[in-house]
């Protein structure tokens, strides 16, 4: 059975009307405190670290962040190794280091179960999902009334894989802002890109690169008509967003978007470049690029300009986030992880640059060979993301984006390309996540 994003959008116009959770906030207060009450009734640094480690595995942290970071500022201090097994020191490292306290390397999961945490967390699940439907709702008719689908047939329709990726940055409902935007971001770009793999021409991509470079709607005049929505919907997408911060929060965030913008357009049409001049360029120059091109720096920001931290980022000129190592090393790993499930397939049928291949180029091996390579890299590039956590002066929920996004596209692409043409491989996940509630 082939895969029709139509039926998931039908479902989620409909699925608002169906969750009969919403309603059960008193319920889910009262568990709450329940839970809270377990990172209170004990001293043991163990329990109170599988307590924290529970919360996390089940989704619902994000209840209590002030009471595990003073928890876990307790813990943070040096034990006895007599009072320490290998399973405490293990979840300590792991758990603190997951919240960005610097602890060096010190399990086997030895779980402490919480009947109040597990109920909590069902319940709390299909209240979330009612966000998410309400989301995937409005954005389906924001698609809808953009006209991509009734006028732009050469492009895939990946909404519903566009919002799957938003909720891998940010899961938390009340990120909803966050969601949003970085959905509308990811969607706009994938068609851009299909214009730039398979539809532009060479001269028709350097009319769109330099009225990106202009950044105004006079720019369109020069557009060939296939052009002219893609860039227009971004120009109004952008404007919108960043008037929605400006009025809700009191910050410009145009400037950053729409650097973030310009950044990822000039690096597909590089790539456009590379394409067309039959030149396969170094794997560091392939790199530098395509961590922009794979589109994980834009989606950050975009998802980042939308919550309450970018007030201080902005105001610190630490946005657009371009070019930090950490970006850099998240957005490599997404890249990699991208370039091993699809290379054999865009190979196949000649489309742009991949790391297999100029890995293959410049080390002078097979693809066999290339692809254990790039493995490698894909190793290389986590311990690096590892080492820049605890040095990164970048927000806390930018840092635990950067950590989201890649481990998301391993999910993605473990085992084909779960975003693109292989989407049947992640439609029972999209499914469960989105629409199948948890039977209590």
């Amino acid at each position: 059975m082939s895969f029709d994003s139509r039926t998931f959008e039908r479902d989620a116009l409909g699925a608002g009307k169906r969750n009969k959770y919403q309603s059960h906030g008193t319920q889910l207060e009262t568990l709450r405190q329940d839970a809270k009450r377990l990172l209170s009734s004990t001293s043991d640094p163990c329990v109170l670290l599988n307590h924290v480690d529970s919360m996390q595995r089940l989704g619902i942290a994000y209840h209590f962040q002030e009471e595990i970071n003073d928890t876990l500022k307790n813990c943070i201090h040096p034990y006895s190794p007599d009072d320490q097994d290998l399973h405490t020191t293990a979840l300590r490292f792991r758990v603190l280091r997951d919240h960005n306290f610097p602890v060096s390397s010190g399990c086997q999961d030895k779980h402490t179960k919480s009947f109040t945490l597990i109920e909590l967390a069902k319940l709390d699940f299909n209240i979330v999902q009612a966000t998410y439907q309400e989301e995937l709702k409005e954005l389906s008719r924001w698609w809808e009334n953009l006209g991509f689908k009734r006028n732009r047939s050469f492009t895939r329709d990946r909404l519903i894989q566009s919002y799957f990726v938003a909720i891998g940055i940010t899961f938390e409902p009340q990120s909803s802002k966050s969601r949003i935007a970085a959905t509308k971001f990811i969607n706009i770009v994938n068609t851009i890109d299909d214009i730039h793999d398979y539809y532009g021409s060479l001269d028709d991509l350097k009319l769109f690169d330099a009225a990106v470079k202009r950044w105004d709607l006079t720019a369109m005049e020069f557009l060939p008509d296939y052009m002219k929505i893609c860039y227009f919907a971004m120009y109004n997408m952008i404007n919108e967003l960043s008037y929605d911060a400006l009025i809700d929060r009191g910050i410009d965030v145009l400037p950053c978007l729409r650097e973030a913008c310009t950044k990822f357009y000039r690096s597909v049409f590089v790539e456009a470049q590379w394409y067309y001049n039959v030149h396969t360029p170094s794997l560091d120059n392939y790199l530098k690029n395509s961590s922009i091109s794979i589109a994980i720096l834009g989606s950050l920001n975009f998802a980042h300009a939308q919550q309450k931290e970018s007030r201080s980022s902005i105001t610190n000129n630490s946005l657009p986030l371009l070019g930090r190592s950490l970006l850099y090393w998240s957005s490599v790993i997404c890249r990699l992880n991208n370039d091993l499930a699809t290379f054999q397939r865009e190979s196949e049928t000649g489309e742009m640059e991949s790391s297999v291949k100029c890995y293959m180029v410049e080390k002078g091996v097979s693809q066999k060979e290339a692809c254990d390579g790039i493995r490698g890299l894909i190793r290389h590039a986590w311990k690096m993301l590892n080492t820049e956590r605890t040095r990164s002066d970048l927000p806390p929920s930018m840092v635990k984006m950067c950590f989201e996004m890649p481990k998301l596209c391993q999910c993605l692409y473990q085992h084909g390309d779960g975003f693109g043409t292989s989407i049947e491989l992640t439609k029972d996940v999209l499914t469960s996540l989105i629409f199948r509630q948890i039977p209590i």
